[in-house]
């Protein structure tokens, strides 16, 4: 069974080729570069699919829940780089040497990790899934409804006190917005959500830029629990002082109204 032709339909198929590209790349190599690719295809896509209300449906399918393992598990890679990339900087190249040794081997464990994700994963059946689902195209109509539900939705998130776990969920939901908003035509009907473009990325990235700061803290108190020099303790500690005053400051700006 063939997909409906259709302008978000075929979006839906260079996603889903992107994707495919994007796992080839990680198999021979998983570099950062190939894993943000997946992962924001994988975003771009699950906004179509709630757009549609496709999602609700096909999340539930087998080969959609190894997709999304495979996702968590090159989002454990990206994490840890990035915890590395910002720990690293607290060392001095004398004291960084063993430290550095010991993250390499959680690194090949994560790659490991996520090789194994891929190799249980089958793009092609997702495809499938998707092909014999979707039956009809997202209309602009759609699009606008869906964008307006979340913007109002997150501005209700937003007016309340937010845990670490609510950010990250109403950071979902920011992404769902900018990735639905570019397939908005040029016209008069969508002039005034396509204006709130820059607002929008403005605050994605204040959320994503909180996220990452926890995702930070999370490794380093899981690496504050095991046996450590005391050099390293103390270098850590430092770091954990720093981020947790920055995680505070970027909670502030969450507040402010966009």
């Amino acid at each position: 069974m063939s997909m409906p032709d259709g302008k978000q339909i075929r979006n839906v198929r260079k996603l889903l080729s992107t994707i495919e590209e994007s796992l080839d790349r990680i198999k021979a190599m998983p570099d950062g570069e190939a894993i943000h690719t997946m992962r924001v295809s994988f975003k771009q896509l699950r906004a179509l699919l709630r757009v549609s209300g496709h999602y609700i449906v096909l999340k539930k399918k087998r080969v959609f829940k190894q997709f999304k393992k495979l996702y968590c598990a090159a989002g454990a890679v990206r994490d840890m780089d990035i915890y590395t990339l910002a720990v690293e900087q607290y060392f001095t190249p004398i004291t960084i040497h063993s430290w550095k040794e010991k993250q390499s081997g959680y690194t090949t464990h994560l790659q490991n990790e996520l090789l194994l994700a891929i190799a249980a994963f089958d793009i092609g059946k997702l495809t499938g899934v998707i092909t014999h689902t979707m039956k009809h195209d997202v209309g602009q109509s759609e699009l606008r409804e869906f964008i307006w539900q979340e913007i109002n939705s997150v501005a209700q998130e937003l007016s309340k006190p937010m845990s670490d776990a609510a950010v990250h969920e109403i950071r979902k939901h920011y992404k769902d917005i900018l990735y639905a908003l570019p397939y908005l035509r040029r016209n008069g009907h969508n002039k005034e959500l396509r204006c709130k473009k820059k607002k929008v990325t403005a605050m994605a990235d204040r959320l994503g830029e909180y996220v990452d700061t926890c995702t930070k803290l999370n490794q380093l108190k899981r690496e504050l629990a095991e046996d450590l020099p005391a050099e390293a303790i103390f270098i850590l500690e430092k770091a954990q002082i720093d981020w947790l005053l920055l995680k505070h400051r970027q909670k502030d700006k969450l507040t402010k109204k966009y």
